[in-house]
C-alpha cells in the first residue's frame, strides 16, 4: 500500500483571537498525513498555552524571535 504524501498546514499568527478555531478546522482535516505548524509571530499574546490546549503530536509551534511582519508600513 502506497503511503499518502505528507500535507504542511502552516498557520502564522500574531493575535490569539481565532487561533483556537483555526487549529481545530486544521486538526480536523480529513487527509490523515498532515502536520500543522503554528508559527508565533512574536506575540505579546500566549500563543503557546493556546498551542499546548490541543495535545496532539501533528502540531509544532515555532515562536520569531522578533516580529517579521510589518509593523508600521
Amino acid at each position: 500500500m502506497k503511503e499518502s504524501p505528507l500535507v504542511t498546514i502552516a498557520i502564522p499568527c500574531f493575535k490569539a483571537k481565532y487561533l483556537d478555531k483555526a487549529i481545530t478546522s486544521a486538526l480536523s482535516q480529513t487527509w490523515n498525513n498532515i502536520e500543522v505548524i503554528v508559527v508565533d509571530d512574536s506575540s505579546p499574546d500566549d500563543i503557546l498555552s493556546i498551542v499546548k490546549r490541543f495535545n496532539d503530536e501533528r502540531l509544532r509551534y515555532v515562536r520569531n524571535e522578533k516580529n517579521l511582519g510589518v509593523l508600521n508600513p
